[in-house]
């Protein structure tokens, strides 16, 4: 499984909403629901595990979804 797809499920754990993540040119993230809603994390989100994910994407912005 790629390190995106695992930070996408992991974050879709405790947010079942969320069903996407957006990559910007900064390399920061959006992870949400289809109407672009975002949780605030909180101690239960491994961020090491989402910063794994950032290094797998090849082409800045990109999005993707479950």
């Amino acid at each position: 499984m790629s390190k995106i797809k695992e930070a996408l499920l992991h974050v879709q754990k405790y947010y079942p909403y969320v069903v996407q993540v957006f990559y910007g040119i900064d390399q920061r993230w959006l992870y949400c629901g289809e109407g672009f809603e975002s949780p605030i994390f909180g101690d239960e989100i491994d961020i090491n595990l989402l910063e794994e994910a950032v290094d797998e994407v090849e082409t800045f912005p990109s999005a993707f979804s479950i």
